[in-house]
């Protein structure tokens, strides 16, 4: 899934939930560039990064961003941009991804046709007890969280780690600008 599906091609993101999606794939999009340019390239992230799986990594990432907006009671797009990564007080996306993904899913708007059909497989998955399912729901938590530690490390100076350093969202895009503007 991409802002293109959500928002349309011609059509700059409105609401949060749209620039958390547009996040979300840039996000995943700095994890594919690191992966094939260190040639850590798997076959996990074959199906994660590039295949039937992204716009289910796509989804949790945009929930998990939307739900630290809301910790933030960020009004528009802009002021979403101070959403940390991560804290070392245990705070931030990569808390959120970590700790819970499932309530971020549940909470994250119901907007037909923006993720809304990988909201509901996700969330059918964490609820499920097959062991497919589950391998599943581990599988997309597991790439989301390595998402945000390769754009965290992207912008941490080498004396600090990546999780210290209090970076947010808008330190991301300073190091990879995104297709459109907030």
């Amino acid at each position: 899934m991409t802002l293109d599906d959500v928002a349309g091609p011609d059509r700059a993101p409105e609401t949060i939930w749209e620039q958390c999606v547009e996040w979300a794939e840039l996000l995943v999009r700095i994890q594919l560039d690191h992966r094939r340019r260190t040639r850590r390239f798997s076959e996990t992230d074959s199906v994660t990064l590039t295949g039937s799986d992204r716009p289910l990594v796509v989804v949790l990432l945009a929930a998990a961003l939307h739900a630290q907006a809301v910790v933030l009671r960020a009004e528009t797009p802009r002021d979403a941009l101070r959403i940390p990564l991560a804290t070392a007080t245990e705070k931030g996306l990569s808390a959120t991804l970590r700790r819970t993904p499932y309530a971020a899913l549940c909470d994250a708007p119901q907007v037909r046709g923006a993720g809304a059909v990988q909201r509901a497989v996700l969330i059918a998955r964490a609820e499920s007890g097959h062991p497919d399912d589950t391998l599943l729901w581990h599988r997309v938590r597991a790439a989301a969280a390595a998402a945000v530690e390769t754009a965290g490390r992207s912008c941490a100076s080498d004396d600090v780690d990546w999780w210290e350093g209090g970076h947010t969202i808008a330190d991301v895009i300073a190091v990879y600008p995104p297709t459109r503007s907030v």
